[in-house]
């Protein structure tokens, strides 16, 4: 059983809107602006930003035009949802230097995959110090 042309053409549509808030996300992100509990300016195509209401329940509108034409889900709100998902995430600190997940980028070991599990910033990496204590002692060695 194949499904029908329309729901298949929204399927895209969706998806392409999908595609366009994750891009607006990692190039623009530093732009949105959180300006009450609800609502956030977004950078919008023209000149103006758009102005996107995002986590009062079931509530997600946005000013822009695709929003107002087709009522579904636009690239600004996509991009909200991903920096309100960001913000909700359990925050950690590295076990060496004790540094913020909101500051730094922190990493588990290889495969680690758990939330609860052992974070570090990249300078105190198990794993990368190890590969940086190899690379001190072959240019002792060569030194020598």
């Amino acid at each position: 059983m194949t499904a029908p042309a329309a729901s298949v053409q929204q399927d895209r549509e969706i998806a392409s809107r999908a595609e366009r808030g994750w891009d607006l996300h990692l190039t623009k992100r530093q732009l949105i602006i959180q300006t009450d509990e609800t609502t956030y300016s977004v950078p919008g195509s023209g000149s103006r930003p758009c102005t996107v209401h995002y986590g009062d329940g079931d509530l997600e509108e946005c000013t822009c035009t695709d929003f107002s034409v087709n009522g579904i889900s636009c690239k600004h709100i996509v991009a909200v949802a991903l920096i309100y998902a960001r913000r909700r995430r359990v925050h950690s600190r590295c076990e060496e230097c004790s540094v913020s997940s909101e500051e730094k980028t922190l990493l588990g070991g290889r495969n680690d995959r758990s939330r609860t599990g052992r974070r570090y910033c990249l300078p105190h990496h198990p794993e990368s110090m190890a590969g940086s204590e190899a690379l001190w002692s072959t240019a002792l060695v060569g030194a020598l």
